[in-house]
């Protein structure tokens, strides 16, 4: 009987390889709930269909042992409930008085994340090499150069746990930088020259072609890619899923409907089976009586300067999320690089959550997405400066495949993530008489006021309805 303690992929890719090893039984620990378990949903559901048990809110706390401590017998646990967020956004496991029980095992495999050993870098030795706080080496993203010259760094003791395809992009990037350096070539305003993917442009136009009416198209399902028996593929390391076969992907192909922008054809009129098209129709007024109403009106981003302690519209250096999104375009004002005012970069941006979102004076409810596209913001300031980078989060919610992934990724590059609303930002001087934004905040983690000051800030405006 097989113990895996942990809720992300790794978690379930190690459970999933103990059955084809031969494992008769295989458990998973996890100590929150599916529902904040940060592996893959088609993970989760294709482990427990291999016959994979998953025990939710337990905490293991001791491995049990027999036979003089050499061998295991199982582990005890605590039972769990779900207490207020931490640091990560997800609710904190409290355990439960006097809810300890013992499961036995014979084998247990932590599903925990690794470091590098960085032990040999900074020993006995005069060589000190500069380390992140998440225990990485601190380089320069354009270069990949170290505080000391002759060394340059890149992959997993660089990005942190990352993949195999970043690393050898940062094994390409070190070795120019590397030639340059050996051949006497300054590396300041550093641009790599390395090969990239072209943007293909899309067509201007698509030759216009008569599709069938809706009463000539034959209704399908969409097609699942087929996956192999459960029973059938522990026993071996094949492929899952088996991929469509040549009628499949043809069939699946066959459902396009030829969908396009409109050129005025009036083909979706003659294809419309409840003729609910009317080009002649004219405004008129009409009372319907229904049961519920949804309001599909788009939306637009709140106007920060209504909330005036932020600054926007007084700072010169105070951005909306869509004005900061301009910049880092290749096409916008700076040609994507990150700039204040007056033209320098910037040497620390604070990133702002929920600007008229979750406020009882303006919206109340949550857009959603603004936390995603802020670690976006804070991991292409980390990329295009040196830049510290600061969020202001009440709490970071990340939905969606890989987002947790993504959120401890941007911790890995040294992005701080300060929880706690901001009460303000305002302009102050440096004794030389630079200008700089002064941001007043809570962090209730470590319950205490701070100020943090910073170049640049970016507002992370509320999504609210259209009009």
């Amino acid at each position: 009987h097989v113990a895996v303690i942990g809720g992300g992929n790794t978690a379930i890719d190690a459970a999933r390889t103990a059955l084809r090893c031969g494992a008769e039984k295989v458990t998973i620990l996890y100590r929150r709930t599916r529902l904040e378990m940060p592996a893959s949903q088609e993970e989760i559901e294709d482990a427990e269909a291999e016959g994979i048990h998953i025990a939710y809110l337990t905490a293991p706390t001791e491995v049990l042992s027999r036979n003089g401590d050499r061998q295991v017998r199982g582990l005890k646990c605590n039972r769990m409930r779900l207490g207020e967020p931490d640091s990560s956004g997800r609710r904190r496991p409290v355990p439960i008085p006097h809810s300890e029980f013992e499961m036995e095992f014979d084998t247990i495999i932590p599903a925990v994340s690794q470091s590098p050993d960085t032990a040999c870098l900074n020993g006995k030795s005069n060589v000190h090499l500069d380390m992140t706080r998440w225990d990485t080496l601190k380089v320069n993203p354009e270069t990949l150069q170290t505080n000391l010259p002759d060394i340059f760094s890149g992959g997993d003791v660089y990005l942190g746990p990352s993949t195999v395809i970043a690393s050898m992009g940062n094994g390409k990037r070190a070795a120019e930088s590397i030639d340059k350096y050996l051949n006497g070539q300054p590396l300041a305003d550093y641009t790599t020259h390395m090969v990239r993917p072209q943007v293909l442009r899309g067509e201007s136009f698509r030759p216009h072609t008569y599709a069938p009416t809706y009463k000539e198209t034959p209704k399908a399902n969409r097609i699942n890619p087929p996956k192999r028996n459960p029973l059938e593929r522990v026993k071996t390391f094949d492929e899952v899923e088996l991929g469509y076969s040549e009628e499949q992907a043809m069939e699946e192909a066959a459902r396009c409907l030829n969908c396009g922008v409109c050129v005025e054809c009036h083909e979706c009129q003659r294809v419309c089976e409840a003729d609910a098209i009317d080009y002649t129709m004219q405004d008129t007024v009409r009372e319907i009586e229904v049961g519920q109403i949804i309001i599909a009106t788009g939306y637009e981003l709140f106007d920060a300067s209504k909330m005036v302690r932020f600054g926007y519209g007084r700072f010169p250096n105070v951005y909306s999320a869509l004005e900061f999104e301009r910049m880092l375009s290749s096409t916008g004002p700076t040609g994507g690089k990150i700039r204040l005012k007056n033209g320098r970069p910037p040497r620390a941006v604070g990133i702002i959550h929920c600007v008229g979102s979750r406020d009882a004076n303006y919206h109340k409810y949550c857009s959603r997405v603004c936390c995603m596209y802020a670690m976006k913001f804070a991991h292409l300031v980390k990329d295009r400066t040196d830049a510290e980078v600061y969020q202001f989060y009440i709490d970071m919610r990340a939905y969606g495949k890989g987002y947790e992934e993504f959120y401890n990724r941007i911790l890995e590059e040294g992005v701080n993530v300060i929880r706690g609303k901001v009460a303000g930002v305002i302009e102050g001087k440096t004794a030389d008489g630079d200008k700089f934004l002064n941001i007043k905040c809570e962090d209730t983690l470590i319950s205490k006021f701070r100020e943090i000051p910073v170049d640049m800030v970016v507002l992370c405006n509320a999504i609210q309805p259209g009009r």
